[in-house]
């Protein structure tokens, strides 16, 4: 049973755009163990998110939007490097794919950060 429950709820009735969740996909596959979930909102793109452990971790969904659970700590280094708050809880942030004066964003290592911090918690 997902022990962030909210985030599945969140995700069922959204899509995301295949550039959104190509990301995302392509950020985890390096990592461990993990499985992806989609939502179930009748569409060709479904939302998804991404657990371990039984705690979603990541997710994609819209146009270009991703998003990333992650320690106090690294909620602080993504604000400052261009991520927003959420209203999923204190401890998820979301980065747009696509935006205009900021470098690339580093999917590679947000996916190892939220993934490490599933896996091991604080």
């Amino acid at each position: 049973m997902l022990q962030n429950p909210e985030i599945a709820t969140y995700f069922d009735k959204l899509a995301a755009h295949s550039d959104a969740s190509s990301e995302v996909l392509s950020a985890v596959k390096e990592l461990g163990e993990y499985e992806v979930r989609y939502g179930s909102k009748p569409s060709e793109y479904p939302a998804l998110y991404v657990v371990t452990r039984n705690i979603a971790f990541c997710a994609a969904s819209g146009m270009c939007s991703t998003y990333w659970r992650l320690r106090p700590s690294d909620v602080d280094i993504a604000a400052r490097t261009g991520a927003d708050r959420t209203g999923l809880g204190p401890e998820w942030v979301e980065f747009k794919l696509y935006q205009l004066g900021w470098p690339k964003l580093d999917m590679p290592h947000w996916a190892l950060r939220a993934y490490d911090f599933a896996r091991k918690g604080e």
